[in-house]
């Protein structure tokens, strides 16, 4: 997943959504609330989940990667 910080809020959103749809077995109504959360947050705090979702994906490799929203 590559989130650009230069991105408007609506593109990050749709990239962590994404993200969010392949690795997690939620019904589509626990998605669109989860989407109305990320909606609900200012820059700078989507700007810190990003952060916090690119470091669990990144320093790890298969079989050994982690995913993880804190």
């Amino acid at each position: 997943m590559f989130i650009n910080i230069n991105m408007n809020k609506e593109e990050k959103i749709n990239k962590i959504m994404d993200l969010v749809k392949e690795k997690s077995p939620l019904s589509k109504e626990k998605l669109d609330t989860f989407k109305e959360v990320l909606d609900s947050l200012n820059d700078n705090n989507l700007n810190k989940l990003v952060a916090g979702i690119v470091f669990a994906e990144k320093p790890f490799t298969p079989p050994h990667k982690i995913w993880r929203i804190e």
